[in-house]
């Protein structure tokens, strides 16, 4: 089997978990009513891509990497792993292009306004943080929902050379996310 093409099917199923509405996490781990779609722009999402690391012992681990640049080396963890703490504020211009794009009627208002606006949502992050989305914690679980989409993708040849089941869902245990200058470490 292409290893190759599970490392494609997985960040497939990660781009479309990015795409739909997403439950919330308070940087405390209490869930939020709000649903968010994590690809707001869509650059992170793009910028994500996946490696396959053979072994010599036969062993396979593959990698959702991203780019080790800003602002991709900030964003990946912020939404995946930690969240963003309390005390940490979004950069003021970061804050204001998310606000045109998302807040209905703030470019009508005037200056003093949306600076009013700007300045209480940061104080509000600042006070209770953001907290991460739980996608790639269950990732596994998403490739193995839709692990039959992925069995029709395969020839006939690489059905034949199909590895056991456990091996697969070994492999997917390990899947992990990693900057694209650190994979070349391992």
């Amino acid at each position: 089997m292409s290893w190759d093409k599970l490392g494609q099917f997985a960040l497939k199923v990660l781009r479309d978990e990015m795409a739909k509405p997403q439950t919330r996490y308070d940087a405390s781990g209490r869930q939020k009513s709000v649903r968010y779609r994590l690809n707001d722009t869509g650059k992170l999402s793009a910028s994500l891509d996946y490696e396959v690391k053979e072994y010599g012992d036969g062993e396979v681990d593959i990698f959702i990497t991203y780019p080790d640049q800003a602002p991709f080396k900030y964003q990946a963890p912020i939404f995946f792993e930690t969240g963003r703490r309390a005390g940490s504020g979004v950069p003021p211009l970061v804050l204001k292009k998310w606000a045109q794009r998302k807040v209905r009627g703030f470019n009508n208002l005037s200056k003093s306004k949306q600076n009013s606006f700007l300045f209480f949502t940061n104080l509000k992050i600042k006070k209770r943080g953001i907290g991460s989305l739980q996608i790639f914690a269950n990732l596994n679980q998403l490739i193995g929902e839709r692990f039959e989409e992925f069995f029709n993708t395969l020839s006939e040849e690489e059905i034949a050379n199909l590895p056991q089941l456990s091996v697969i869902e070994e492999v997917l245990e390990r899947l992990s996310l990693i900057d694209n200058i650190s994979i070349d470490e391992i």
